[in-house]
């Protein structure tokens, strides 16, 4: 994700996407719940039982 975002030369962390995706559910307040991690693999989007992973 952080090479289709900011590219291969990118110098921060791969943290950074951990830092958005916390703002991101905190912007969605109560519909934070379709953030979902997947360990090892990022994060997906679930809604209304659709699964689109991020």
């Amino acid at each position: 994700m952080l090479n289709l975002a900011w590219g291969w030369d990118f110098d921060g962390t791969d943290r950074v996407i951990d830092g958005h995706i916390k703002k991101l559910r905190r912007a969605l307040g109560p519909h934070a719940d379709c953030i979902k991690t997947v360990v090892k693999r990022g994060y997906k989007l679930e809604v209304d039982g659709d699964e689109n992973q991020v």
